[in-house]
Order: structure tokens, then sequence, then C-alpha cells
């Protein structure tokens, strides 16, 4: 009796110690499902239009989307890839916003340009850290998606301006430029409208708010590069 008390005994230390079973890699829990791969591309977009890209890890998207870090590792094959996905989302953004530019021109090759200035101010006052999440985190991807991605939204740009260009020049409302330099220097002063506000303060002086010095500036860049543009 002894004997099959002490069995007993061990029987159930063996029950007592023997794990919990942790839930095999495999699709997330069906709470988890409910953010999904869109939702953690979308809380990425959201970090990059506060944070520098560098400090977008995945514990960080992970604690915005309010999920465990495991499920980013279940749809994203590591931090890279992610960035990848949200910047994917974004330039798709922006071709859109062209598209939109290019269907609703105005009558004069002054307003079209206008457009596109105001399509590219806005990506950047969306994202105003675009072109270090391209230099800094996607230029070294092994995949070289970054590269793919920042090529394609560069010579849609371009080619976007060419047909602009080529129709006021052919009216005789604009005159021929160096297109690639147009598109930098558009891209060059919406940055500085997105991260300069320190500098255009003190240059104003501290007598307009940020928004409308952030207004005037755009219509300024606007008046310059389109002067620059007209013929004659």
């Amino acid at each position: 009796m002894a004997s099959n008390f002490k069995a007993s005994t061990r029987r159930q230390a063996t029950i007592q110690a023997k794990p919990t079973r942790r839930r095999s890699i495999g699709r997330p829990a069906a709470d988890a499902e409910s953010i999904g791969r869109e939702g953690l591309i979308e809380t990425t977009c959201q970090l990059l239009r506060e944070l520098p890209p560098n400090l977008i890890t995945r514990a960080e998207v992970a604690r915005r989307a309010n999920v465990d870090p495991s499920l980013i590792r279940y749809y994203f094959n590591d931090r890279s890839s992610l960035l990848e996905a949200a910047t994917e989302r974004i330039t798709a953004a922006f071709s859109r916003s062209l598209a939109k530019a290019a269907t609703s021109r105005g009558t004069t090759a002054d307003a079209r340009v206008r457009a596109r200035i105001n399509a590219i101010f806005d990506l950047i006052g969306e994202y105003p850290f675009f072109q270090r999440l391209f230099v800094e985190e996607l230029s070294d991807s092994p995949s070289h998606a970054g590269d793919k991605l920042l090529r394609k939204l560069v010579l849609e740009a371009i080619g976007d301006l060419r047909q602009v260009v080529n129709e006021g020049v052919r009216a005789g409302e604009l005159k021929a430029t160096n297109l690639p330099f147009l598109f930098a220097s558009m891209l060059g002063l919406a940055e500085f409208a997105a991260t300069g506000g320190t500098v255009l303060n003190m240059a104003t002086q501290g007598k307009l708010d940020q928004a409308t010095a952030a207004r005037r500036y755009r219509n300024y860049v606007g008046d310059l590069l389109i002067g620059g543009l007209r013929a004659g």
C-alpha cells in the first residue's frame, strides 16, 4: 500500500511539473487578427509622420498598436520588411496625389506646375523624414526594395513634370528647364518647410505663427519656381 502511495505521489508531481504548452508558431490568435498586416503597416506610417525612422522599432510599433511583438514577426521577416511595406504605401499615396493633380489641371501652365509643387509639399509635410527613410534605412536593404521604390517615385514625378513643362513650352507659357534639378529643388524646399520651422521663425522674427509662416513659405516657393519657368 505504501508502494502504491509513493507511485501515486510521483505521478502527481510529474503532472504538476509538466510545463504549460506554448502556442506553436502559426497564425496569430483571434484577437490579434483584428489588427492584422494592414493595421501594422498603418501604425508604422503613423509613426513615420512623427518620428525619425531610426526610432521606429518593432517594439515601438507593437506598443503603439497595442499588440504582442510576435505579431509583427509573424507578418514581417524583420524591421526592414516592415519599413519597406510602409514606404510602399506612402509612395503609392504620392502617386495618387500626382494623378489627381494631372486630372484636375488648371487652365494655365502656372496652375499645373503649382499643383505639382503642392503635391510634393503635402507629401513632405505629412512625412518630414521621407528622404531619411530611404537614405538611412532602406538603401542597404538586401532586397533593394527601397531603391526601387525611390526610383519609381522620382522617375514618375520627373515624367509628370516633363509633360506639364513641355505643354507649357508648346503653348508659349513656359521655357525649357532642367527637370531633374526642378524636381530636386521642389523636394529640398519642401523639406525645409517641414523641418526648418525654427530657422523660419527666426527669419521672420517670430512675427508669424507656424501655420501662417508655412502657408506663406509654400506660396513663395511656388511663385519663385513658377517665375523662373515663365517664358519671356
